[in-house]
């Protein structure tokens, strides 16, 4: 979502949460991303990577490497992944 890129991935957790927590709380399949950030840590990248079920999504590490080769100066990235279940949005 262009609406994370330029958070800091430290100073604005809450903003990032609730945001994320907005955009995918009506999703019926999980989804799992990743948030790339750089050596200021803000938020480079915000990529929607797999879908799956209900309760439960396949995650290829090969496709996770492959985007973020496709930034500059990435220092890190964090993971996320909604709950269609019920439970809550997990940000790791």
């Amino acid at each position: 979502s262009n609406e994370l890129v330029d958070l800091n991935v430290v100073e604005d957790i809450d903003e990032i949460k609730e945001l994320l927590k907005i955009g995918f709380q009506h999703h019926q399949q999980e989804v799992f991303g990743m948030l790339i950030y750089d050596s200021n840590e803000k938020i480079i990248g915000a990529e929607e990577l797999f879908k799956g079920s209900t309760d439960a999504s396949i995650v290829d590490l090969k496709i996770m490497a492959r985007t973020l080769f496709n930034y500059q100066d990435v220092k890190g990235f964090a993971v996320f992944h909604n709950h269609p279940s019920g439970n809550p949005l997990t940000i790791v």
